[in-house]
């Protein structure tokens, strides 16, 4: 029965079937599962879900159907991993509304920091104490390059010094508790 199966139908894509036997003993005493561990079981219930499909598209014989209905696809739970990371680095946006909702206003706020320093930018009074006229990040900070000689001018944070010294990448006053 196997091998009419295999020529009729093909077989069902194993691809994304790895032994995650050490994650579910490590998730079912409480553990956290690194984002490369949750990724590995979303690939073992795709492989599941496949071939529930597989069984339920083609009639199987009595001991292939009651070995593969021992495995039970979780869609949820499949659906709710392949939304929720990017990558093996990354957590989407998708992975929860609080999520979502803290992206969107770090989103906002940056945005406001870039708006403050660009008014900063084009101010008469600011420009003539800068050494470029751009907003660039330091330290995972929003900064200005203020030449070295008018640090006093531009009241912030120093995060870097250009190699010759002569640029300061500052944090202006007035982005510091955004910046945070």
């Amino acid at each position: 029965r196997a091998l009419v199966l295999y020529y009729q139908y093909g077989t069902p894509s194993f691809s994304g079937l790895t032994d995650i036997c050490g994650c579910a003993r490590r998730a079912a005493s409480g553990a956290v599962l690194s984002i490369s561990e949750l990724l590995r079981v979303r690939d073992v219930l795709a492989v599941v879900s496949r071939l529930d499909r597989y069984v339920s598209d083609h009639r199987l014989s009595e001991g292939f159907e009651a070995y593969a209905l021992t495995l039970r696809p979780n869609r949820y739970l499949e659906e709710r991993l392949s939304v929720s990371f990017v990558g093996e680095d990354e957590v989407s946006d998708g992975a929860s509304s609080a999520l979502k909702d803290i992206r969107r206003k770090q989103a906002h706020m940056k945005n406001k920091i870039k708006t403050s320093l660009e008014s900063l930018i084009r101010s008469p009074e600011t420009q003539k104490y800068l050494q470029d006229n751009i907003i660039t990040l330091r330290n995972d900070r929003y900064v200005l390059t203020v030449k070295a000689e008018n640090r006093s001018e531009i009241q912030g944070l120093v995060h870097d010094t250009s190699s010759s010294g002569a640029t300061l990448f500052i944090e202006p006053m007035s982005v510091v508790s955004a910046n945070d």
